[in-house]
Order: C-alpha cells, then structure tokens, then sequence
C-alpha cells in the first residue's frame, strides 16, 4: 500500500477529510530523519500488520470502481473472515498527549454501523513499541 492509497482509506474509515489529517506534518524520525507523520504511520502499520494491511489495499484496489466504495469497503470489512483485520490494531499500546494518558487502540476508536472515526484527534497519539 501507498501512502495515497492510505490516506484514501484512511478517510473511508475514519469519516475525517484528508484536509484534516496531519498526514503532512513533519515530523523527526528516533534517527534524525525528517518524514512526515502520514509516512510514519503508514510504516509502523506496514511493519506491524504487514498480511493484514496487504488485504486492507487489495480490498481497497477491489472496491475502488464500484458506486459506493465506502459502502463496498464497509462491507468487506463486516464479514466474518476480516476478523483478524478488524483485530490487528486492537493490541497497539497508544498515549495520549493532552491529557497524558496510556491506553490501548481499541479505546480511541469509536464505531457506529459502518463507520469507524478516532475519538481524539490523531495528532494527540503516540504509539508505544
């Protein structure tokens, strides 16, 4: 997956604009780099979830003709054998800068019918490795 590709469905999943992701604030890597936070989420989920975000794209790629990807992507991920997708992110440790606070993945997301949306906005989040 590319990072247009991720942005993409970032905003499918998370209902928020791709004007209003930070994707494009730099940010510096532990090594010096100069990146931004977009590519930096990206390679954390593609070192971390590598199978699973593979499917995540080649679902992506698969839906992007139809007439509603969103909805056609929306249920994909509802089917029984994308369980382990829905999952991968559940085990991510996370802190939250304002308030500070630790807590798991699955507590910052929130989901109604077929929409998933990040409950605190994703500049406060810090992922713990």
């Amino acid at each position: 997956m590319n990072l247009d590709e991720f942005l993409e469905v970032s905003t499918v999943l998370t209902g928020v604009s791709e004007q209003a992701l930070p994707a494009d604030a730099r940010q510096q890597t532990p090594d010096g780099r100069s990146t931004t936070l977009g590519t930096i989420y990206l390679d954390r989920l593609q070192a971390s979830y590598p199978a699973e975000l593979g499917a995540l794209a080649t679902a992506w790629r698969e839906v992007q003709g139809t007439a509603d990807p969103a909805a056609a992507l929306g249920a994909r991920l509802a089917r029984s054998e994308a369980a382990e997708l829905r999952k991968a992110a559940r085990n991510d440790r996370v802190s939250v800068q304002s308030p500070v606070n630790e807590t798991g993945f699955d507590n910052l997301v929130a989901v109604n019918g077929q929409s998933v949306r990040l409950i605190e906005p994703p500049e406060n989040l810090v992922f713990i490795e």
